[in-house]
């Protein structure tokens, strides 16, 4: 298959199940606002947040193991595949006791209570702790089941099995809820069960992809372990400092501001979540080929890198384009009109994303570059230091508009650095990014934009219906002109291709 075909066939699994998940979880969100309140809500996404600060400390394998999983397949090693998974495994079982234990010490001597928790709910944010200290156990060999799917681009099979596990979990967090169960049996029920059950399929999945999977262990483990580690480990260091710049927030928020407003900023950072999701699922699609391309050492690779990247942002572009034009009424609709003094501020927060986010997809294929990966990790620490400062300072200034806005101020200071770095070392100018990339992929997004600008006022004070068809055209227009413009000819042909044999 082809390179384009095989991203195609891995972008458009990801595009076809993620809206699903996110239609999914908004619901969810919205009612578990409304029937639990902010602050036992909070607590929920307090358990989340907790839990998933250790994931930076992953040692980079699942980055490595992203990497090396495809360029062992394109070497025909399937012994070295089987090593690498096994170590993996090992390793991850270790963490998630390390994080079990981790958790459940920090809770047992009062940790929660930096938290500013409400008192009446501080004994069920306890328990959700110590149930969340459990999934651990699962949560992280999980992990490494999960990246094995997508080395092997089984992305096509994850993605329906995400969804329905999303599916799963939020519909017993929403019976739960409405039915008026404690809050720690909602988390127990929606979080530890669905956890346990779907590690069982996917683990059952990544045999029947793998069938010559056997745990066992010898020297070539160790061995195919430290090739891991001497990439895996700036991978590592890149992990930490995305900890600190999509983790660390809601500490700072819920240190500062308390847990009722945690809430309230998640709420307010759903559309730019939602960005950063978009481009992670197209990250997630070009790493294994990506690496397996920089393997054979391909002339391929860069042109990847540059209609790639112009593909991405044909891709991701317009999706922004319509939260920019219809975040307004959408939130509205959402979770009601008590959020109308933010709507500003989320569309300059998208309107921020556009700009500086149109490199993401050259970023994620260059890391595959041993130095490239080096120098993200020393950057990505020194970025993520500036954030927190900003954020940290703003917060206590401005509050909620001084957490939201530091994504941007810190965002505007360190992209231009890291892309000039990541160019330099991809053999690609300025000029071809900003034109072949950035313009030819965003065009048609800014012409919209500006086209549709003066009305969206009127765009607000739409009716339901009225609105519900506006916004169905709006998102057409927005994704055919940058598909029929956006899109070179060429890639467009093997998309097209593919597309009719995927139908099929």
């Amino acid at each position: 298959m082809h390179v384009y075909e095989r991203l195609a066939r891995n972008t458009v699994s990801n595009f076809i199940f993620k809206p699903i998940n996110i239609a999914i979880s908004l619901i969810a969100i919205g009612v578990l606002i409304r029937v639990l309140g902010k602050e036992k809500y909070g607590i929920l996404l307090l358990a989340g947040t907790v839990t998933g600060q250790f994931f930076a400390f992953d040692f980079g394998l699942v980055g490595g193991l992203l990497k090396f999983i495809p360029q062992f397949k394109a070497e025909g090693n399937t012994g070295k595949i089987n090593s690498a998974i096994c170590a993996a495994f090992m390793i991850f079982i270790c963490l998630g006791i390390v994080v079990c234990i981790a958790i459940s010490i920090f809770t047992y001597f009062e940790g929660t209570k930096i938290f500013k928790v409400d008192a009446q709910h501080y004994n069920s944010a306890k328990s959700i702790l110590y149930f969340a200290a459990l999934g651990a156990l699962v949560l992280w060999p999980s992990k490494v089941v999960t990246t094995s799917l997508k080395a092997f681009n089984k992305f096509h099979v994850l993605n329906i099995i995400n969804s329905i596990e999303v599916l799963f979990r939020q519909s017993i967090w929403i019976i739960c809820s409405i039915t008026g169960m404690k809050v720690e049996y909602i988390f127990l029920a929606g979080y530890i069960l669905p956890l346990l059950i779907f590690f069982a399929i996917r683990a059952g999945i990544l045999k029947a992809s793998f069938k010559q999977l056997e745990f066992k262990f010898g020297r070539q483990l160790f061995a195919i372990l430290k090739q891991i580690w001497q990439y895996s480990s700036w991978i590592l260091i890149s992990n930490l400092s995305v900890m600190l710049k999509y983790q660390a927030d809601r500490f700072v928020v819920s240190l500062l501001l308390g847990v009722s407003n945690l809430a309230i900023y998640h709420v307010i950072q759903r559309a730019f979540v939602f960005v950063i999701e978009i481009t992670i699922l197209l990250k997630k699609a070009l790493l294994p080929v990506a690496s397996e391309l920089y393997t054979k050492n391909s002339s391929q690779f860069q042109e990847l890198l540059v209609r790639g990247s112009r593909m991405a942002n044909a891709l991701y572009a317009p999706l922004v384009g319509v939260l920019i034009i219809l975040i307004e009424p959408l939130m509205r609709y959402w979770v009601g009109s008590e959020y109308r003094n933010y709507y500003w501020l989320m569309r300059i927060v998208l309107i921020y994303s556009l700009l500086v986010y149109t490199g993401f997809f050259l970023s994620a294929g260059a890391r595959t570059i041993h130095t490239v990966a080096k120098f993200q990790a020393k950057f990505g620490v020194i970025s993520a230091g500036i954030f927190i400062t900003l954020m940290i300072v703003l917060t206590k200034i401005y509050g909620l508009y001084g957490a939201v806005l530091s994504h941007v101020f810190s965002g505007l200071i360190t992209m231009p650095l890291g892309y000039h770095y990541i160019l330099k070392h991809s053999n690609i100018t300025w000029r071809q990014f900003l034109t072949q990339a950035t313009f030819k992929g965003q065009r048609t997004t800014w012409f919209l934009l500006l086209v549709l600008a003066p009305f969206i006022s009127v765009i607000n004070q739409l009716s339901d219906w009225m609105f519900a068809l506006v916004g169905f055209c709006i998102s057409v227009a927005f994704l055919s002109f940058s598909w029929f413009w956006c899109i070179d000819s060429k890639v467009k042909g093997r998309l097209q291709g593919y597309f009719a044999i995927w139908c099929v």
